[in-house]
């Protein structure tokens, strides 16, 4: 049987309220298949209350196909300020004829950004009455609303369970779904699990057929990200290493983007108060992986990792002169030209205790503001309030938000600082005997 054949009255039981009824008379039989389990309920999405119905925030042309009702809550979910998930779906309800399983998907997936785990399950049981089937991609967010309730080892149990009733293995687009984005605390009772499964399935990638050689990029990225959260780092580093040797001797961009981006995860300090030698480590991690690829090399985000791990050394400034040296000499000055990199340098000379050196570090950063705010001028650019399709539809698959001007925040704060330091030695300086 093909998932696609499958409906979401297969993804949406809930041990919290009743089952969800059949779509169709002529579903196939899950029920049937799996008569000798016993009646099994999907925790994932509790019971909960459709959300209030309201039309403010929402599209005002009216679609008079499925596609473009499919397009128009795009549209309104891609542009700010954007409706809530409770406008998204009061406006989707509204033309029912024209629902579809991608426009259920799409609502879906934003009420799991947004962490509505009951709307998720009113959505799947909307399916149900409306008599859409469900398709591989309805059973991947349903994946994924479990592992972000922290429901791990009941998603791959039922995924398992299914996998054996279909009499096949279990598809890549799901099995991506138990190691991305999982939840904090989610994982602390399977690692074992998680270790094992993990590593046979890689191998089973390895060993696919010629068109498939190579383990999808994601894939390992998610499995690294898993086993650096578990503090296990000798696994991922083994796992890192072996997909970036099994890279081709010439990268494309998103190779190399890949490949560093795993390098960056095994960079990233293991808490938030980083020992010196965690510095040291990781400066060590960084050349041992980028003498693995000639292709790969470091970019300003690699140097703002290393930089985290000099925030407890008494002489961070003098340390991150020497490192951004040593960089800008390797790779060119461009690689420290990043607002990133100058607040977190600026940071350790003002830790260091030298206000001075930190102020010409923040001068620079305004300088560099400004240019770029001319060249934006004489380009004709404006910061428009549609970020686009595409690139909305892959903040959907992130596990955080990016914070808006999060930089800009953080080095006004840096900047208050420094003058509040400023100011008490002045005032020190003041009332010193003369």
């Amino acid at each position: 049987m093909q998932v696609e054949d499958r409906t979401p009255n297969d993804l949406v039981q809930s041990e919290r309220g009743p089952p969800l009824p059949r779509a169709l008379a002529g579903d196939p039989p899950w029920d049937d298949g799996r008569a000798s389990e016993s009646e099994r309920a999907v925790p994932s999405v509790a019971g909960g209350h459709a959300p209030k119905q309201t039309s403010t925030g929402t599209p005002q042309s009216v679609p008079t196909t499925q596609e473009e009702l499919l397009e128009n809550l795009v549209f309104a979910l891609a542009t700010r300020p954007r409706p809530s998930i409770a406008q998204a779906v009061a406006y989707h309800a509204r033309f029912p004829s024209l629902h579809s399983t991608a426009s259920f998907n799409l609502l879906i997936r934003y009420a799991i950004r947004q962490a509505t785990f009951g709307t998720v399950r009113h959505l799947l049981a909307q399916m149900v009455r409306d008599r859409i089937l469900g398709d591989e991609e309805t059973r991947a967010l349903r994946v994924r609303c479990m592992v972000r309730m922290g429901l791990w080892t009941r998603a791959w149990r039922e995924e398992q369970e299914q996998a054996e009733v279909q009499e096949s293995g279990l598809p890549a687009r799901i099995w991506y779904e138990f190691w991305d984005s999982v939840k904090q605390g989610a994982i602390s009772d399977v690692e074992r699990v998680r270790g094992r499964v993990a590593t046979a399935r890689i191998r089973r990638l390895q060993a696919a057929p010629a068109r498939r050689r190579r383990v999808p990029q994601h894939v390992v990225q998610a499995f690294v990200r898993s086993l650096v959260a578990q503090g296990r780092r000798d696994a991922a580093s083994t796992v890192a290493s072996e997909y970036i040797r099994s890279l081709p001797p010439t990268l494309d961009a998103r190779l190399r983007d890949g490949g560093l981006a795993l390098i960056h995860l095994l960079l990233a300090p293991g808490s938030r108060r980083p020992k010196l030698s965690a510095h040291f480590a990781a400066l060590k991690t960084l050349f041992t992986f980028l003498d693995m690829h000639r292709g790969l090399r470091p970019t300003a985000q690699t140097l703002d990792f290393l930089l985290r791990g000099l925030l407890r050394s008494r002489h961070g400034g003098a340390r991150a002169d020497r490192l951004v040296s040593t960089f800008r000499k390797r790779w060119g000055d461009g690689i420290a030209d990043d607002p990133g990199v100058r607040r977190r340098w600026a940071a350790l000379w003002f830790r260091q205790g030298d206000g001075e050196r930190a102020r010409a570090i923040s001068q620079a950063q305004n300088k560099a503001d400004r240019r770029r705010r001319r060249r934006a001028r004489n380009e004709g650019t404006t910061a428009g309030h549609d970020i686009g399709k595409a690139r909305w539809m892959g903040r959907l698959e992130r596990h955080r938000a990016p914070r808006i001007d999060r930089e800009r925040w953080a080095w006004r704060q840096l900047r208050i600082r420094m003058a509040r330091a400023k100011k008490r030695a002045r005032e020190a300086a003041g009332h010193a005997p003369g």
